[in-house]
């Protein structure tokens, strides 16, 4: 036996006797490592969630793409990858995409922290959104927007869903007006104020959440948008005209039982009072009565309510507002309760065929509202 071999064998017999450490057979050595990071708006250095990080490998080792998002705190992580090079990207809607390379040596954590600026699709003055250049679809405004300027996205057809972020106080004038393809509206937490015809003509926004904190819904806010149902929260204590006319679908208006500015009757919005009728949703259908103690009857309150063929008006109501019946195409019957015909605006019966409407009037009463404008405008008066 050579010499060699013969030192080789001595050698491992003593290993095994002596049971030596550095003789022993090593554990496999992982060649993984982990990548994490945070992610922040450049502008306010706040976290960003729900940003979609993905990571992909630079060389050719097999390694396939992974994909995950920010949670709240504006984190991700990925662990056990491949020791290797990477490109990580970053993006959101509303936000330039960005990208770093990073390289992960074997066992350790790579730090790969990042920060995404608005995306050249908006315009922005002064925390307000003045305009947008996308393509719609799903769009997310940027975190740090305080309000949305007049008609940002009006008659945008393209754009399907909308998120305005906490931090977002109001919404002005025509900003989703004519958005025809809107389907989904998010509003903030941070909601004060939405502005006149801001949804109007939304005609696949089926359905809304007012935050409880907005107080004030313009005139025009929602109207002929697509909605089945509405709930006006407990902080709302202005609601302009208009503001939910002409939705043909929507045949009830809830207000929070804590509101006390507004309720809720039968489906229709009043004040707190129940002096003044503001909206009888459009949907409403068959005969309606308005109570007895309302004194006014709000600019369009019965806009578009083609379903109702009857409606009674008490001797306590002293003005009706313009437009008040507006397309009431359906309408056969009115009752009225004054001895005196009150004085109306031409325009209070738009756009339907008064000459085919019956008027009920008290006994005794009949040659005066022959005589009195509008009113003798109907095509048969009777006495009841």
């Amino acid at each position: 036996m050579k010499w060699w071999k013969k030192i080789s064998l001595i050698i491992s017999a003593a290993c095994t006797s002596l049971a030596l450490p550095s003789c022993a057979e090593k554990e496999p050595v992982a060649l993984t490592g982990s990548i994490t990071g945070t992610v922040t708006n450049f502008k306010t250095g706040n976290a960003l969630s729900g940003v979609t990080v993905e990571i992909v490998a630079n060389a050719n080792t097999g390694f396939s793409r992974q994909t995950g998002q920010t949670g709240d705190d504006g984190n991700f992580s990925f662990g056990d990858i491949e020791a290797s090079s990477y490109k990580v990207s970053f993006s959101q809607s509303g936000y330039a995409d960005n990208s770093k390379d990073v390289t992960v040596p074997v066992g350790q954590t790579v730090t790969c922290d990042a920060v995404l600026t608005i995306h050249p699709d908006f315009e922005i003055t002064s925390d307000v959104l003045t305009a947008y250049y996308g393509k719609g679809g799903r769009v997310v405004i940027p975190e740090g927007v305080t309000s949305i300027g007049r008609s940002v996205f009006q008659d945008n057809l393209s754009l399907t869903s909308v998120l305005i972020p906490e931090g977002v106080n109001a919404i002005g004038e025509e900003v989703f007006s004519g958005c025809n393809n809107l389907a989904t509206a998010t509003l903030p937490n941070t909601l004060r104020t939405v502005g006149e015809h801001a949804f109007a003509y939304c005609h696949a926004l089926t359905s809304i959440t007012i935050p409880d904190g907005v107080t004030t819904i313009d005139n025009w806010a929602f109207s002929l948008a697509g909605f089945t149902s509405v709930a006006i929260p407990g902080s709302v204590g202005s609601i302009g005209y208009l503001a939910f006319s002409g939705s043909t679908n929507l045949t009830s208006i809830a207000v929070s039982a804590d509101n006390p500015s507004y309720l809720s009757d039968n489906g229709v919005l009043f004040n707190k009072a129940k002096t003044l009728l503001v909206q009888c949703p459009a949907g409403k259908q068959g005969n309606y009565a308005i109570p007895s103690g309302v004194t006014d009857v709000e600019i369009g309150a019965f806009y578009g309510c083609s379903g109702l063929y009857s409606i009674s008006i008490p001797q306590s109501v002293a003005r009706v507002g313009d437009y008040a019946f507006n397309l009431c195409t359906a309408l056969t019957l009115m009752t009225v309760e004054w001895t005196n015909p009150i004085n109306v605006s031409y325009n209070i019966f738009s756009n339907i065929s008064i000459e085919k409407i019956t008027l009920r009037v008290p006994s005794g009463t009949k040659a005066a509202y022959q005589a009195a404008n509008v009113w003798k405008n109907f095509g048969t008066i009777i006495e009841y």
